[in-house]
């Protein structure tokens, strides 16, 4: 019987990590939410949040005054998965590259539904396993890749910070790559 109590408290914490998942529009993953949510596939991630680097065309502002800080986290499989907050900590964009493709559904949230219909219509169409490019007026999202190099990013256009290129944020070194 007291296995009972146990079963129930782990279901309850479940349920709570995934109410608190990051997502866009949420607040970044940590490693913990994130080995929460996706159970054993990341459950050694590790976060790390790496101070807003100036793009190229110097769109964001280095230091202090960055708009954006970049969350960056390592999953069990080997993908790299970069989540762009605001400086009010909502994530506006995300970048990833590695030989799994991550859970989308965790990462994009709100914006799943535009994603798995255009998957849907692409398979519909004879398009499976091409790259998938949506551009809505919230969300723009480029999934691409094979087994093990996998690659894409997504942003929603209405968070994005002012003066901040969310292409050439996303083009950065070691940034996937449109």
């Amino acid at each position: 019987m007291p296995l009972r109590p146990l079963a129930l408290a782990a279901s309850l914490l479940m349920c709570a990590s995934l109410s608190a998942q990051a997502a866009l529009g949420r607040a970044p993953a940590s490693a913990s939410t994130i080995a929460a949510t996706a159970g054993t596939v990341a459950a050694t991630a590790a976060a790390r949040v790496v101070p807003a680097l100036p793009a190229a065309s110097g769109s964001a502002p280095a230091g202090p005054a960055a708009p954006y800080t970049m969350h960056q986290t390592r999953l069990d499989s080997g993908t790299v998965v970069r989540e762009y907050a605001t400086a009010s900590g909502q994530v506006f964009a995300l970048s990833w590259r590695g030989p799994v493709l991550p859970d989308l559904a965790q990462f994009l949230g709100a914006y799943l539904e535009p994603y798995r219909n255009a998957a849907r219509q692409a398979r519909a169409t004879g398009h499976r396993g091409a790259a998938l490019t949506l551009r809505q007026p919230d969300l723009v999202l480029h999934s691409a890749g094979r087994m093990r190099g996998f690659s894409g990013y997504a942003y929603a256009p209405l968070l994005v910070p002012g003066g901040v290129d969310p292409l050439a944020l996303l083009q950065q070194p070691g940034a996937s790559a449109p």
